[in-house]
């Protein structure tokens, strides 16, 4: 006997310009909004208007430590706090903060009590077009990134325009990048003049933006939802060397900066492997130097970055798989690329994006 059994989740997205305009009125027992010591230190007029507007619910406020925080040790300590504080099945987890904090709170909440109700209030701009969208939760083992995961989507998602300036769009640039890439073809052609649009903080190019990167991420995970059937697989362009990176550098580089890389690697080993026209070679290298790192490659070791790229989990059994440029909005799958290849990728971009 077989027997089909189907699960639907919804999401509801907001853009404002003032956490202070949305009213969440949640119908919850208890509330505990997850964050870290930076918001809570930074954003404390925001955290006490998300506590007056949350609900008549019990409002508690947790704080990890970031990255660092995504650990079994720390899953652990909280699951104890709210067990200690008698969250239940009707409670709520609000997720205030960026991409580490909305791993940990999405993980946390589908599996306390097999799973309470999500809200995620990101605080950066990477986070609002990333890791508050497409449902992936994880937490870090070992030094590799989100090796324990789950999928789980949030049944809202604010995203506060007044938290964004022009620093925070430098720190999103890999992932802005990403779907610039993934949606040339809707792109102005002066993408460097877009760019700066970005950084200067026009409210309606960053609302614009935002839900423009939405809708094509949310398209792809409807119609994929658990990453199974490789029409999400998009989204991943630039991840695999960006967490081989961030495990040779043991996480001294954010994610943004990494995914750059891992962009810049995966053109790389495309012109390398694939060869690449002219004018989408122009097109690419003007993207990729839209931005300087805030962090070089210099101590980037080799072998630790092949034994990253060897462990990520989108390898499915492969030596290593990557998603690679062929064209304006053509990505490619190449699998098992040899080592001397993927050697003499890292050492070309060491070379070719010295300084940025």
């Amino acid at each position: 006997m077989k027997f089909e059994i189907n699960f639907t989740e919804r999401t509801e997205f907001k853009i404002v310009n003032g956490i202070e305009k949305i009213r969440l009125g949640l119908s919850c027992d208890k509330i505990c909004l997850v964050t870290d010591e930076f918001c809570v230190r930074r954003f404390a007029d925001k955290i006490g208007c998300i506590r007056s507007s949350a609900g008549k619910g019990d409002f508690f406020v947790y704080s990890i430590r970031g990255e660092e925080g995504k650990s079994l040790e720390e899953y652990g300590k909280f699951v104890g706090f709210l067990f200690k504080k008698k969250f239940s099945r009707n409670s709520a987890i609000i997720s205030f903060g960026g991409g580490s904090i909305s791993d940990f709170s999405g993980f946390a909440a589908a599996t306390y009590m097999r799973g309470i109700k999500l809200i995620s209030i990101p605080s950066t701009f990477l986070a609002q077009i990333d890791a508050s969208l497409g449902g992936k939760n994880a937490l870090n083992l070992g030094g590799f990134k989100n090796i324990i995961g789950l999928f789980k989507n949030p049944e809202l998602v604010v995203c506060d325009l007044s938290l964004v300036n022009g620093e925070d769009i430098s720190r999103a640039a890999g992932e802005i990048i990403k779907y610039i890439f993934l949606l040339r073809k809707s792109f102005p052609p002066r993408v460097r003049r877009y760019y700066l649009s970005l950084k200067k903080g026009n409210k309606k190019v960053l609302k614009r933006a935002l839900e423009k990167f939405a809708k094509i991420k949310m398209r792809l995970v409807a119609e994929d939802p658990r990453d199974i059937m490789g029409l999400r697989e998009k989204l991943n362009l630039g991840h695999t060397a960006a967490h081989a990176f961030e495990y040779a550098l043991k996480n001294r580089i954010s994610h943004s900066d990494a995914v750059l890389w891992g962009l810049r690697y995966a053109y790389v080993l495309s012109r390398m492997l694939l060869g690449l026209s002219e004018d989408f070679k122009r097109d690419a290298e003007t993207m990729l130097r839209l931005e300087k790192s805030g962090t070089s490659l210099k101590g980037c070791s080799c072998e630790r970055f092949l034994r990253g790229v060897s462990a990520d989990k989108k390898n499915r059994g492969l030596d290593n798989r990557f998603l690679l440029f062929k064209g304006k909005g053509d990505i490619v799958r190449v699998e098992n690329v040899s080592r001397q290849a993927l050697k003499l990728a890292l050492n070309g971009v060491k070379n070719e994006y010295i300084g940025y």
